[in-house]
């Protein structure tokens, strides 16, 4: 008897330790969301206009009536204008700023003057509800806000001048300043752009004959040279760096300080700390890099030079007989016929890439190749680097890929976002002409639109929020992962 109640405890022990587990295993992961009405935009509402702060709480767009234009923002009408200007609706990242490009017209203006950018129109920058200076034209996508977002900057021009407004107060006029150069550093403390200064009467020997450029880095200008490439700051801001050419040759210059020479193109590279240099040199047979004084192999062409975000390696794309490879740190990897953009995770430990091989293109990570794809894009790690998630088209479809599982196929992919702890995932993909967000696989409602400036994204871990459209109503849409 005690024999068969110890079996029979042993039986029931073991059904307890496997109804355990089963029981774990019950538990569901669900999607909840919450959609909050920001109401309908005013009669006149130029809804391909509406934009959103990065933080999702605020809305904006352009409204217009009677002749005249005006901006409503979180539902309270700005100033009318005779024009404001589609696409220059810009939040500062804390969401707390906006600023617009807005346009006076008068009709005693001079239409035939030369000086006329458009005829009878001033142009003005809109910024926190106040309208600054008028200027001849503004240059509509220069609207820039430090990191922070207590500063801001643009470019102006007055005549046949440009010149850049930095807090309020105008710089020095140039003939022109070049496209995409107005930044800030990463501290929001230092400023760069760069400026050319034309002198048309020298003789055209050479497309570059007759004009100068220099960088101008808080205010101050520094050298003239015949060409510049892209200016950066180290991620701490402490340090500028950008290549340079002068009567035919290209060097890098470090703080104002010109260093050596490099190759055509002026491919140099600082690493994030300010400590080592790599530089791309001519050779006989093509080009090579010298990194930290050390020279390696020769390729025919060499680019996509970088260093991994902690600066203890070095990175580049490298030809050789119509073959291209990756070479970390010197070590060669495989070779394929082409090489797109080389993605490294936070911490700087893993490296992916896209590679095409017959027409068809692939994401290698780790040395590993994924899966084949006609087109394949967009790669992003997660925040602790344990993740890592693409976009991809097939067929003419397009999908994302996460983890190396595939999303459901879709007319278009949106943005891509992990959570801070890299636990989920989201993303905004369109399908049958609707939008929606999918939260690790799991998929959200319907809208219209996404607000430009408004892609899912994380607040903490497993809650993500957005502004849409559906209809004329305008929605927050608060999404989250929930555990049952």
């Amino acid at each position: 008897m005690r024999r068969r109640l110890i079996v029979f405890a042993w039986i029931i022990l073991a059904a307890l330790v496997q109804v355990a587990p089963a029981q774990e295993q019950a538990s569901k992961v669900r999607l909840a969301v919450r959609e909050i009405s920001l109401g309908k935009p005013e009669a006149g509402a130029i809804l391909r206009s509406l934009v959103a702060s990065p933080d999702s709480k605020r809305a904006a767009y352009i409204a217009e009536g009677e002749g005249k234009r005006w901006v409503v923002v979180d539902g309270v009408k700005q100033a009318e204008y005779d024009g404001v200007v589609e696409g220059t609706l810009v939040f500062s990242e804390d969401g707390k700023r906006l600023a617009y490009v807005a346009a006076h017209t008068y009709p005693s203006y001079d239409v035939n003057s030369p000086l006329a950018r458009t005829s009878g129109d001033k142009w003005l920058v809109v910024l926190d509800g106040a309208a600054g200076a008028e200027y001849d034209w503004i240059g509509e996508f220069t609207l820039t806000f430090s990191p922070d977002g207590q500063r801001f900057a643009y470019v102006a021009e007055r005549g046949y001048k440009q010149l850049a407004v930095m807090d309020g107060v105008e710089g020095k006029e140039y003939d022109r300043i070049a496209e995409g150069s107005l930044r800030f550093s990463s501290d929001s403390k230092r400023t760069v752009y760069a400026a050319e200064c034309w002198n048309l009467s020298l003789p055209a020997k050479s497309p570059l004959a007759g004009i100068k450029r220099v960088a101008v880095v808080d205010g101050v200008e520094g050298k003239e040279y015949d060409a510049m490439g892209w200016l950066f700051f180290t991620p701490d801001g402490r340090h500028l760096t950008y290549p340079a050419m002068r009567e035919g040759k290209w060097f890098s210059v470090v703080d104002g300080v010109e260093r050596r020479e490099a190759a055509e193109g002026g491919n140099f590279r600082l690493s994030p700390d300010g400590k080592r240099t790599a530089y791309v040199v001519k050779r006989d047979r093509g080009q090579a890099v010298l990194v930290d004084g050390t020279e390696g192999k020769p390729y025919e062409v060499i680019r996509s030079l970088r260093f991994t975000p902690d600066g203890k390696h070095l990175t580049y794309a490298g030809s050789r007989a119509g073959r291209w490879m990756v070479v970390v740190d010197g070590v060669e990897g495989k070779d394929y016929e082409g090489i797109g953009r080389v993605s490294f995770s936070p911490d700087g430990v893993r490296l992916a890439y896209t590679a095409t091989r017959e027409g068809k293109s692939l994401l290698v990570v780790d040395g590993r190749e994924e899966k084949e794809y006609d087109w394949v894009g967009g790669v992003r790690f997660s925040p602790d680097g344990k993740r890592v998630a693409y976009a991809a088209e097939r067929d003419d479809k397009a999908l994302f890929v996460v983890d190396g599982v595939e999303g459901k196929e879709a007319e278009e992919t949106g943005s891509l976002r992990f959570s801070p702890d890299g636990q989920h995932v989201a993303y905004s993909v369109q399908r049958a002409g609707k939008w929606l967000a999918v939260a690790d696989g799991m998929e959200g409602l319907e809208y219209d639109a996404f607000l430009e400036g408004s892609d899912p994204a994380f607040e903490g871990s497993g809650l993500l929020h957005f502004l849409a459209r559906r209809g004329e109503e305008i929605l927050r849409v608060e999404m989250e992962v929930v555990e049952e």
